[in-house]
């Protein structure tokens, strides 16, 4: 029975769609009416020994955007500036606009969100690949409470 009614069903739909003459879409439909948003660039990319050389050499803002808990669990790269990427449009004032920004988090993910945000922002962000656990793992210094 069920077979039956289903197979009623996709037959009904297939003789109702393929009989049903189609519409041309209305030419009222122009490019000024719709708005497409613009494709967003995709973050630019560092590797974490790449990021550590670049701090060596250059002044840049190092803007770590985990949580504080997070912090003192698994540590901070030196000298970074917590904002946390929930809140981070809140406190886009407390950044320097003419510095390379290089943005970490505990895995890659959440630096990738914060990239975007600032680089939508006219900020130059940098997202520092596999954050602080490929830091870590590269043996990079990272500070602990």
């Amino acid at each position: 029975m069920i077979k039956k009614i289903g197979f009623t069903i996709a037959l009904a739909f297939m003789v109702l769609g393929c009989s049903a003459e189609k519409q041309p879409l209305p030419k009222t439909v122009a490019s000024q009416e719709i708005e497409v948003a613009p494709q967003q660039k995709q973050p630019q990319n560092i590797s974490v020994t790449d990021a550590f050389s670049m701090i060596q050499n250059k002044d840049v803002t190092i803007l770590d955007v985990r949580n504080q808990y997070e912090t003192i669990t698994d540590g901070k790269i030196a000298n970074s500036q917590l904002i946390p990427v929930q809140v981070l449009d809140s406190y886009l004032d407390r950044l320097d606009n003419s510095k390379t920004i290089l943005v970490y988090c505990r895995t890659g993910n959440r630096s990738v969100v914060a990239s975007n945000i600032l680089r939508s922002r006219g900020f130059n962000a940098v997202n520092v690949l596999g954050g602080i656990n490929s830091w870590r793992a590269n043996g990079l210094p990272v500070e602990t409470r």
